[in-house]
């Protein structure tokens, strides 16, 4: 690639080359901005799924992110299994019998660090 102190004097090329460099710039940029955006909207998508899927009559932002599911909604197995399946649904993840931890559901941000540690995110 040039150098910076050369594209000045390469006339359209040198201002190619800085339009080249913004737009991979620009590119890494947003491309952070995703990934910080995936990763706010993880907890909020765990959330409003477990209202819908498991007919909750509280609002999903009622539901904290290290709060006990079982001890603060009331969650039970049949509900938890509801939410693998809506977790499969929405992340496009599956689910092997290892997983099946109690750890991985205790909490939407339980869930959430599950979801980003098999999506990549």
């Amino acid at each position: 690639m040039l150098s910076s102190h050369l594209a000045p004097t390469l006339g359209r090329r040198g201002r190619f080359v800085k339009v080249l460099r913004f737009c991979y710039s620009l590119r890494i940029c947003l491309s952070v901005l995703r990934k910080r955006a995936m990763n706010e909207q993880v907890e909020e998508q765990i959330r409003e799924m477990i209202v819908e899927r498991c007919f909750l009559s509280i609002a999903p932002d009622e539901i904290g992110d290290e709060e006990s599911l079982m001890e603060s909604v009331g969650l039970d197995s049949v509900q938890i299994l509801e939410v693998v399946v809506g977790l499969e649904e929405v992340f496009g993840i599956t689910f092997e019998d290892a997983d099946f931890d109690i750890e991985n559901f205790r909490s939407v941000g339980s869930i959430a660090r599950y979801v980003r540690g098999r999506t990549g995110g």
